[in-house]
């Protein structure tokens, strides 16, 4: 094994040759013409003489042209074993500058006060929510028009829980990684990726790892003040995404694009606000800034009035809905329904019938999408269940009943959990009082979702609830919800945004202690009917509650609660 000693480098030979570059001075560093490893003059004997031929293929493969290196190069810091092929870009080009900064630490103290695997390519979302091809086509069209408008500051997309917001932002930082300088976090409250306090630096990082001239000033104000990474949200947005763009002290003829998915899912209203307000306050006193941000969230309540406050006072605001209930909706929904129902016939081969392209039935499909309704939490939860075991059987059974979805049900658990624990009872005899309404004769209403028959207002009074007291119970429920406005709560009530909702809810085996109890709700409403009744004789009127009487009389199951009512 002594001719291997003669083939391998030595320590000593990188240690000299590193050695001899340092004694050079600051001046320059030039790396050895004819690579680290210099061939022995020894003559080589014996079994030596078997890797001679190696001898000047080794001189062609580490001969690299001089090359000059600043005193601050990441080579200047660590021994130069690599050289860079002649004409070639440094080893991790991504078409910018790739001068790394002089201090890794800096990159290091800022990833660990940052939220792990939240951007757009991190493994712990490996794979990700993405758009099908051909889907969504016009709102990333709308938004890629946004984004090369120097005018945008903020862009806000909005829509109901499930209705697609993750898979768009996912394919939208997916083609502008390429295009920009950009920023990514996907908060998420599964994966623990929603502290407030981390969401600055997280996206700072992007920039810093992205940008050298950023990542040196955020350098520079971590030395004067170790502590940085600890202070509160204003003084880190202020050095992190106002002083660095101030005056251009960061240039790049390319756009600075923040993508900030599910605002909603970080911990605590106040502080979701907070973070819209940094944003607003920033671009309305430095409107030359060249970040552009997007944010997705809910339509809930505290997001509405937070971006109502940005439209007031930034000029370069746009907001994008995404409807579940659109022709494209429902469009997008059906090729997304072909491609999963392909996968599964190729997955499940030894199950499917012959020829498998007869499965599903055509009108198997057409039950499904309208089953979806261009919802795609719902389409997404059912092939999912499908495609896990039996996709024939489970296929019939969601068509036939209405049976647990895993993904939507901790959706629906999820949102339902926010509601307050003091006016959960509020929220219950409200929605359980639209179920019944729901399943109460068709002759009352033209589809499932109607909200024209009981006005909010009239709902309150049957109920005895203050109107304030019937907001505040259903503030954490606008993303499933449509609440009407205390201007038109008189004629209008809450329409429900997918029945799957609905089914959720009078389900006890997937609701849990969020069930509505139809038994109970439909004793209570009873009970209001004999006040109401009271009420109307004392006064010698009579009572207009025809509603009323069709929900309890007319209930598809009121044979059951005969007794309940009997003794009400």
């Amino acid at each position: 094994m002594d001719w291997l000693y003669h083939i391998l480098p030595r320590a000593s030979d990188f240690i000299e040759s590193y050695a001899s570059e340092l004694n050079k001075g600051e001046e320059e560093l030039t790396l050895p013409e004819q690579g680290i490893i210099k061939p022995s003059s020894t003559p080589l004997k014996g079994p030596h003489a078997v890797t001679s031929q190696l001898k000047h293929s080794r001189e062609v493969h580490h001969v690299c042209e001089p090359r000059k290196l600043s005193p601050g190069h990441i080579l200047g810091n660590t021994l130069p074993v690599l050289c860079r092929a002649e004409g070639a870009d440094s080893l991790f080009n991504n078409g910018r500058d790739n001068q790394r900064p002089q201090n890794i630490t800096i990159l290091r103290d800022m990833l660990r006060h940052a939220l792990p695997g939240a951007r757009y390519n991190s493994l712990a979302r490996d794979p990700p929510p993405r758009c099908l091809p051909g889907t969504r086509v016009h709102i990333l069209e709308d938004i890629d028009t946004r984004i090369r408008d120097k005018d945008a500051r903020i862009i806000w997309l909005r829509g109901p829980a499930g209705s697609g917001k993750s898979a768009i932002m996912q394919t939208l930082a997916e083609v502008q990684s390429s295009r920009t300088v950009l920023a990514t976090l996907f908060l998420s409250r599964d994966h623990e990726c929603n502290d407030p306090k981390k969401i600055l630096i997280s996206l700072a990082y992007s920039f810093a790892i992205l940008n050298p001239t950023y990542c040196q000033l955020i350098e520079e104000r971590i030395n004067l003040d170790p502590d940085f990474l600890s202070l509160c949200m204003d003084e880190q947005f202020k050095c992190l995404f106002v002083e660095p763009f101030m005056h251009h002290i960061v240039q790049d003829a390319q756009r600075w694009v923040i993508v900030l998915d599910g605002l909603g899912e970080c911990r605590g209203e106040a502080d979701q606000c907070r973070i819209v307000d940094l944003i607003r306050n920033s671009i309305h006193l430095h409107p030359q800034s060249p970040l552009l941000w997007i944010i997705s969230s809910r339509p809930d309540t505290h997001m509405m009035a937070s971006f109502s406050r940005v439209k007031d006072c930034v000029a370069g605001f746009w907001e994008q809905e995404i409807p579940i209930d659109s022709l494209d909706a429902s469009e997008d929904v059906n090729r997304f329904l072909h491609t999963e129902f392909a996968k599964i016939r190729e997955l499940h081969c030894d199950s499917m019938p012959a020829p498998p392209s007869i499965w599903p039935s055509d009108e198997e499909f057409l039950q499904l999408s309208q089953l979806s309704s261009g919802f795609f939490g719902f389409a997404f939860s059912a092939m999912k269940h499908v495609a896990s075991a039996n996709p024939i059987s489970r296929l019939q059974h969601i068509l036939s009943s209405s049976c647990p979805l895993d993904p939507l049900d901790l959706m629906y658990t999820q949102i339902m959990s926010k509601i307050p624990s003091d006016v959960l009872s509020n929220a219950k005899e409200i929605l359980g009082f639209y179920a019944l309404h729901r399943t109460s004769s068709p002759v009352y209403h033209s589809s499932p979702n109607d909200n024209r028959g009981v006005g909010f207002l009239t709902l309150c009074n049957i109920l005895q609830m203050q109107k304030h007291s019937a907001y505040a119970a259903l503030r954490q429920l606008s993303s499933v919800l449509i609440i009407p406005s205390p201007m038109t709560a008189k004629g209008l009530g809450i329409k429900f945004v997918h029945p799957s909702f609905l089914q959720f809810l009078e389900d006890p085996a997937r609701s849990g202690s969020y069930n509505v109890g139809l038994d109970k709700q439909l004793t209570r409403l009873w009970n209001c009917y004999l006040r109401i009744l009271r009420q109307y004789k004392k006064a010698g009127c009579t009572p207009v509650i025809s509603y009323l009487h069709l929900i309890l009389l007319n209930h598809k199951s009121v044979q059951r609660y005969r007794p309940a009512l009997a003794t009400a």
